[in-house]
């Protein structure tokens, strides 16, 4: 969890270690002296997360999306690749995002319809809701009012 929840800026300043590195995270966590505290997360929200994980609650659901993954890539590998949802959607995608590369975004532009892509800059990671509360909340409110007033429609 203290991995997870760290900043773009502890991740710059070397505080945790690169997850593209082979071996760095598994070293790091063997190495109890260098554990840090995430800026992310306050000590009670970590240790409530901490005691949900060790109580057997903790990442059943999330980790179910990816042991299911085989399956669904089976169940829909044979479906028409142009059906796309056309309602509009937005994508914020930060560029110091260790766990989201930033292909994606650029993949997404050219295959999705309806869809706004808005980078965030310098030292922003994989949650940006955490990291830049106000500016994220200023781009969500300024895209939904913009296609709100439009009747959902560009």
């Amino acid at each position: 969890m203290r991995l997870i929840y760290t900043s773009a800026k502890q991740l710059a300043d070397g505080d945790v270690p690169s997850f593209e590195k082979a071996g760095a995270v598994e070293a790091w966590m063997k190495d109890e002296t260098r554990t840090v505290m995430p800026e992310l997360l306050s000590k009670e929200e970590l240790d409530t997360m901490v005691s949900e994980i060790k109580a057997g609650v903790g990442f059943g659901a999330t980790l179910n999306y990816y042991r299911t993954r085989k399956i669904n890539y089976e169940l829909e590998k044979d479906l028409p690749q142009d059906i796309r949802p056309d309602i509009p959607k937005l994508m914020i995608i930060p560029s110091a995002d260790p766990a989201i590369p930033a292909a994606l975004a650029v993949h997404a532009e050219k295959k999705l319809k309806n869809i706004e892509v808005v980078w965030i800059e310098g030292l922003c990671g994989h949650w940006v809701q955490l990291e830049r509360p106000q500016e994220s909340e200023k781009i969500v409110g300024e895209w939904v009012e913009r296609f709100a007033a439009n009747d959902w429609t560009q």
